[in-house]
């Protein structure tokens, strides 16, 4: 059977030895069922001389531009591939150390809760999403991450002055179509500030990636 991880090996019931390449413990996927392996023994261990090459594949992120890498006309109108929510000033951030892409700013300017959209295309039917994202705010500010249109919606703020992750999920109802992400400064004159956004088929998100649109 193809391991399920920490290998052992006990040839003729000599006594049972890990099974390791170099000092390292066997990941998943390593040996698989039908294939023939080398195997040395070192006097302490088994080393596998021909292990099964693992590579990880990130999933996919569907939100386009969630690095606010492009804007459509200038560094203060809206970034590529999202809206405006009401009349929010927005304006480019400078990337935030050590996370990839830039980061939008988002100035409520006469109402509560304006920002910037996006719909999310390519859902599947009643399936769950996580969402990741960087964001701040100026000192007594709320930022607001809403979902509409889901079966259950994404509903997250953050009151932190210094770049915190917020995490969460939305599940896609039978249509999984029209599924509308909103970046928001909470009430009028909120600055906040929105970077690394990412939506993924998964229980929780690896590290930013661009979108395949992007």
């Amino acid at each position: 059977a193809t391991n399920i991880g920490v290998t052992t090996y006990n040839p003729n019931s000599l006594g049972e030895k890990d099974v390791k390449v170099g000092s390292t413990a066997l990941t998943v996927g390593q040996m698989v069922s039908g294939q023939g392996y080398w195997l040395m023994y070192d006097g302490t261990q088994y080393q596998l001389l021909n292990p099964v090459i693992v590579v990880s594949v990130p999933l996919p992120n569907f939100v386009n531009h969630g690095g606010f890498d492009s804007w459509i006309a200038d560094t203060t109108s809206v970034p590529e591939g999202w809206s405006l929510e009401n009349t929010p000033t927005i304006a480019q951030e400078a990337k935030e150390t050590g996370f990839g892409a830039f980061y939008t700013k988002i100035t409520g300017a006469g109402a509560a809760n304006e920002g910037i959209k996006q719909t999310i295309s390519g859902l599947k039917a009643s399936t769950t999403y996580s969402f990741s994202c960087r964001v701040k705010v100026n000192s007594g500010d709320t930022a607001s991450i809403v979902t509409t249109g889901a079966t259950t919606n994404l509903s997250l703020s953050s009151t932190s002055t210094s770049y915190e992750t917020k995490t969460g999920t939305f599940t896609t109802d039978a249509s999984g179509t029209a599924v509308v992400l909103k970046l928001l400064a909470s009430v009028d004159t909120d600055v906040a500030y929105f970077g690394s956004v990412i939506v993924q088929e998964s229980s929780s998100n690896s590290p930013f990636i661009a979108s395949p649109m992007d």
